[in-house]
């Protein structure tokens, strides 16, 4: 028992989680910031694509970034993660959260002998 107390106690004067702590507030309010502005931009982007029938490509991009970003804090925020987003490391770019498009896993059907006869009858 004197164990685990011990132990405890030596994870509660860790400095690491208790500065971890204060980066853990400020990604939040960050978070919380962030979200607000993807909001906005949602909604510009929207007022554009009614308007002009089309999209502003840069705000898409940064709309793009913004999310990769939350999701950056989200993981620093869950322990997901021990890196820290911005500011402590580059802001996300285009070229970091584009992806290459997959095509999408499709099923193949494998007819029995059987299911073929059927087939070809009809």
């Amino acid at each position: 028992m004197a164990d685990r107390d011990t132990e405890i106690a030596g994870n509660l004067t860790n400095p690491d989680v208790w500065i971890r702590l204060v980066f853990m507030l400020l990604y939040a309010a960050a978070f919380y910031i962030g979200v607000w502005i993807g909001g906005a931009v949602a909604l510009i982007q929207l007022a554009f694509k009614l308007i002009s029938g089309k999209s502003v490509p840069r705000l898409a991009v940064f709309g793009t970034n913004l999310g990769t970003y939350l999701s950056q804090i989200m993981a620093f925020e869950t322990f997901g993660s021990d890196r820290r987003p911005w500011p402590m490391t580059p802001f996300p770019t285009a070229s970091q959260t584009t992806r290459r498009a997959q095509p999408a896993n499709r099923t193949r059907v494998v007819k029995t002998a059987g299911r073929q006869a059927q087939d070809d009858k009809n």
